[in-house]
């Protein structure tokens, strides 16, 4: 192991590319590819990635099933072992996907964090939550201690499990009426959710469920597509009834509308899912 203060150059390493779920397949498009990483579903509404495992988990609101799958033909990621950023004392993310100060601890030589991700195929998938599922609805991976977090909006609680779905357990049902989305910093070892129930809100909590707080509570109605902007410390969301998308600091202060009604409205038509991209800054 070693640790040393580097800077990425925005001009070498991996393009950056969306994957994304169209209900039926999960798929990758980046500045020179588009190709299908996973076919066949019925209704997919969340789905996030460990970069580290060269997994990719989604929920399918439809055939009732929290699932995963490789990114890769082999199941393992192309670049060996795994190399994270420090960012305040905290690891994040997979290194090559980001361009700013850094302290890097790897066991890789630094040749490595500029190698790209080769290209995803159609793998196996596999089901990790096929029972006491009605409306899995949101899904969050925590890639530092290798959980998956998931929403059931019908049956009115957060679950956990580990990335195999075992130790599968119920960590919050009291006071919650439709989770809807879920996201997570492994950073903090804190669950952030929205409600969409009787009093919209967002709440966050500790990983074990502890110290469980409401963030926001006002001005909502169908609080969606939850992420977290890691370094700036922010919480982003979008509410596809008033057509906004707003963030907030992690502690719940200094609430912003990032865009309004006229500047999104045609984007928003339908369901919308944020997430936090791994890209060159």
């Amino acid at each position: 192991m070693f640790q040393k203060r580097v800077t990425l150059s925005c001009d070498t390493g991996p393009e950056p590319y969306l994957l994304f779920a169209n209900r039926a397949d999960i798929r990758r498009v980046g500045p020179a590819e588009y190709s299908t990483v996973v076919t066949g579903q019925q209704n997919v509404i969340a789905l996030d990635v460990h970069l580290g495992k060269g997994l990719v988990f989604w929920s399918d609101i439809t055939a009732d099933r929290v699932r995963s799958a490789p990114l890769h033909p082999t199941g393992d990621p192309q670049v060996e072992d795994s190399c994270l950023i420090q960012l305040n004392g905290s690891e994040l993310v997979p290194s090559e996907f980001d361009c700013f100060p850094i302290t890097v601890s790897c066991r890789l030589s630094l040749d490595k964090l500029a190698k790209p991700l080769g290209g995803f195929t159609t793998v196996e998938v596999r089901d990790l939550a096929s029972s006491g599922l009605v409306s899995p609805g949101g899904l969050a991976v925590d890639w530092s201690g290798d959980l998956i977090f998931w929403t059931d909006s019908g049956m009115a609680r957060l679950e956990v499990s580990r990335l195999d779905g075992s130790a599968r357990r119920v960590l919050v049902w009291r006071d919650v009426e439709k989770p809807r989305a879920v996201a997570v910093h492994p950073g903090l070892a804190a669950l952030y959710w929205t409600d969409w129930g009787t009093r919209p809100r967002i709440e966050r909590a500790a990983m074990d469920a502890s110290r469980r707080a409401v963030l926001v509570d006002s001005g909502l109605f169908w609080p969606n597509g939850l992420t977290v902007d890691y370094p700036a410390r922010r919480l982003y969301w979008a509410d596809a009834k008033h057509h906004v998308i707003e963030s907030v600091g992690l502690d719940g202060r200094h609430r912003r509308r990032v865009l309004d009604h006229g500047e999104c409205s045609s984007y928003m038509s339908d369901s919308i899912s944020l997430s936090y991209g791994f890209h060159n800054r």
